[in-house]
């Protein structure tokens, strides 16, 4: 055992003032474990534990190992003391501990630490380990600075870290590719603040770099994110010829590292799609979008699949474990499960719309060299990553021991995304019902796809159309109706207004564009107009605090990675100016039914302006159905409340009839 050598407050108290780590407001409970700790574990052990939970990923867990080794007893005196005597390994547990403070997005303590790592390395003579150190360590400053959204000092501190590059004393094969991670991260300041033209120029610069030199070592990660960043600054320009082989690049590595059932090769896909289409290259981009649509219909079986015990995985273990009966009816509930993913049995076999991917482009092959992150590699404050798809944009509910009656594809509100439907489409999918939400461009999975991140409420109706064209051509037979909530709801009465031959009806529940207390909106979005169009303005608190009066379900919707509260003035005038023609598109609407609701107690959305636009609806089958206890969402509610579901899904079957 070691006994630490000071055992008074004033002895404690002495030595934290002449710390290194008392600008960074060390946690009073810190200070106080140390203090009360009369055993020390071995550094060496000590170390060990907290490197193997940070390779775990484990952050949280191995932070305070990290910070009790810098107070460790045998070293915490000279650290404390003087800049100027740090050990090597002084200066390990220090960037340690900072490096986890960055994963557990403390970023301000994190590069105070960095800043004095920094100053220690400026002062020493010049030599490969310290040119290379003092690059590292102002790099990180850097990298704080862009993660706490201060894109003034990350630009100002980059150009420098170029410079410090280009030392003579530095490996060549290091400088080059420092230089191009620098140029990396300087694009990426850029996209970050819309700046897409200077951004493209930098990962211009990056992917020449790149694509000279084969010796530059760069993970997957970082390979692709020149990709998605220079795909997506051509396509927020407009530039779609520039965009494509950029695109058809990244697809084709996705699909040599992940395989061609992936979901990161399914959104590469439609990006590319995209860019296809956009250059009017129709006949190109339907075979593409359509492996892109099987892709994630892929991923959405093997999830139903798992949850109801049928992947391959599991009917292989059956196989071995259970009767043949009992295997048997688990092989049907797997292929019902593909057809009421699928459609049919020719949709489900349809894998080969890629299979001309790798024409027309020189990119691909100089991205061979590339290799996945090694697990055990410490992050960094940059820790940049692609896009890291979890969900495709379109999340499917299917129960497949009940015979299909309708497929439903579901559209959310504002500051939502596709799974907020899951307590009402798991009760109405054991109606027979399959449910299929999809995301709204600029929310959900969408924030993931670079080019796609801002809100785009035309993107989202041609992609609505696209989709509902694949379903009409598949699920043949089956009638396929449109559900939009809120902002979802204008969207759906647009849908059925201009191509009301892909729907059999529409629920609707309060699409209207009046608001409550909009006036404190439109004066910020005026001003920011103005001043910075592509400046976010927080709307969340607004908005969900109107949207429900439950205190739990607001916690959820505020704490969600995928709900998105913030919004540009240049956003939010999209919306507003879409959700004006409302009443325009709704008299257009002669054909479909419609079927509207409205919560009596919305305190967001006002009612009358929902009761006007009904009236405005063109069609004489339209019906109204008010609900004095409901708030502002109703479908869209978590939990959802059972007692209107027998009253959709019988007006969903009456018009599956007709």
């Amino acid at each position: 055992m070691t006994i630490r050598p000071w055992q008074t407050r004033s002895a404690i108290a002495a030595s934290l003032m002449a710390t290194l780590l008392a600008p960074l407001c060390w946690p009073a409970a810190l200070a106080q474990a140390a203090e009360e700790s009369l055993v020390s574990t071995t550094p060496t052990s000590l170390q060990a534990e907290a490197d193997a939970l940070y390779a775990k990923r484990q952050f949280k867990e191995a932070l305070p190992k990290y910070e009790k080794l810098v107070l460790d007893t045998d070293t915490c005196e000279s650290r404390m003391t003087s800049a100027k005597s740090f050990t090597p390994e002084q200066l390990k547990a220090l960037t340690d501990l900072a490096d986890c403070l960055c994963q557990t997005k403390q970023y301000s303590r994190a590069r105070a630490i960095y800043e004095q790592i920094q100053s220690y390395w400026n002062k020493q003579p010049s030599c490969a380990i310290g040119a290379k150190n003092q690059l590292e360590s102002e790099l990180a400053v850097a990298g704080c600075y862009f993660h706490e959204h201060n894109y003034k000092e990350t630009e100002r501190l980059l150009p420098h870290c170029a410079e410090l590059a280009k030392s003579k004393e530095l490996d060549k094969s290091y400088q080059r590719r420092v230089s191009t991670l620098v140029q990396i991260y300087k694009g990426e300041a850029l996209y970050r603040q819309r700046n897409y033209s200077s951004a493209a120029k930098v990962f211009e610069a990056a992917l020449e770099q790149l694509t000279e030199d084969n010796t530059i070592y760069l993970s997957y990660d970082l390979n692709k994110m020149v990709l998605e960043n220079l795909g997506g600054c051509y396509q927020y320009l407009g530039a779609f010829n520039k965009a494509e082989p950029i695109l058809r690049a990244m697809a084709l590595l996705d699909k040599n590292y992940f395989g061609d059932t992936d979901i990161r090769y399914g959104w590469s896909l439609f990006s590319l799609s995209e860019a296809l289409k956009a250059c009017h290259r129709n006949d190109e981009a339907l075979p593409i979008y359509q492996k892109a649509i099987y892709v994630f219909r892929h991923n959405n079986r093997e999830r139903i699949a798992t949850e109801y015990g049928i992947d391959d995985e599991q009917l292989k273990q059956a196989a071995l474990t259970e009767s043949a009966e009992e295997l048997e009816k688990k092989k049907k509930l797997a292929h019902a499960l593909t057809i009421a993913i699928y459609g049919s049995e020719a949709s489900a076999n349809n894998s080969d719309g890629d299979k001309n991917l790798q024409q027309q482009t020189g990119h691909s092959s100089f991205f061979d060299h590339c290799e996945r992150h090694p697990a055990s590699e410490k992050l960094g404050a940059w820790n940049l990553k692609p896009s890291g798809y979890r969900d495709a944009p379109g999340w499917v509910w299917v129960d497949p021991r009940v015979p299909r009656k309708a497929v439903l594809v579901c559209i959310h509100g504002l500051g939502l995304h596709h799974k907020a439907y899951e307590s009402f489409a798991q009760r109405i999918c054991k109606e027979g019902i399959t449910v299929v939400s999809f995301d709204v461009r600029g929310f959900g999975s969408f924030l993931e796809s670079k080019g796609n991140e801002t809100l785009n409420m035309a993107g989202c109706v041609s992609d609505i159309v696209n989709v509902l064209g694949e379903l009409r051509q598949d699920y043949k037979g089956l009638p396929i109706f449109l559900l939009g909530e809120s902002m979802g709801g204008a969207l759906a009465l647009r849908v059925a207004a201009k191509n009301p031959e892909l729907i059999d009806g529409v629920v609707c529940s309060v699409p209207a564009g009046q608001r409550y207390r909009e006036t404190g909106t439109k004066l910020k979005v005026a001003f920011n107009l103005v001043s910075n169009k592509n400046k976010e303005l927080n709307i969340g608190k607004g908005v969900v605090n109107r949207s429900t009066s439950d205190q739990q379900e607001r916690m959820r919707w505020s704490d969600d990675p995928n709900s998105r509260l913030n919004l540009s003035a240049k956003e939010l005038l999209n919306f507003e100016q879409f959700m004006r023609q409302n009443a325009e598109y709704a008299r257009k609407i002669t054909k479909s039914p419609v079927i509207v609701f409205q919560g009596n107690q919305d305190r967001l959305v006002k009612r009358e302006g929902t009761y006007d636009l009904f009236e405005a609806v063109g069609t004489q089958d339209k019906t109204l159905v008010l609900l004095g206890d409901r708030e502002h969402l109703i479908f869209e509610a978590n939990p959802f409340k059972d007692d209107i579901t027998l009253g959709i899904v019988g007006w969903l079957n009456a018009h599956t009839k007709n």
